[in-house]
């Protein structure tokens, strides 16, 4: 997709929105804003948890009480949650065609993957669409 190269090689930090720096959720966030025109309103909570909390906790919350709708599986622009054993999302990436995602990790940063490898270590996917 064109514009999802801007992303790639931007480094990951927690808590971060860009556009030098991006956490996953954030990244997400502004893949939706630049790429498909999405913008989704930040939750109240946001500012206090990323005091105290590792990002996948405000991507989790705002997957349970933001406007989400679940999706059986991957779309453009939708986001794709991982989950771990316990079933707390660790880790959001953006789908934007066929099987590649746009998703940062610590220590990786900004990149495009195959959904595959990046499900790899995880429990499970889910995919979601905001539906304001």
């Amino acid at each position: 997709m064109r514009g999802a190269d801007a992303y790639v090689g931007k480094p990951w930090q927690l808590g971060a929105v860009g556009p030098h720096a991006y956490d996953c959720w954030g990244l997400v966030l502004a893949g939706l804003r630049d790429l498909y025109g999405i913008k989704v309103p930040e939750l109240p909570a946001h500012i206090a948890i990323l005091s105290v909390a590792e990002t996948p906790g405000i991507a989790e919350i705002e997957l349970r009480t933001g406007h989400w709708q679940e999706l059986p599986g991957p779309a453009a622009g939708a986001v794709v949650a991982f989950y771990d054993v316990q079933g707390a999302v660790r880790h959001v990436g953006l789908c934007l065609w066929g099987d590649t995602v746009l998703h940062t990790r610590r220590g990786a940063g900004a990149r495009l993957e195959p959904l595959r490898l990046i499900a790899a270590g995880w429990e499970a996917g889910r995919y979601f669409a905001w539906a304001p």
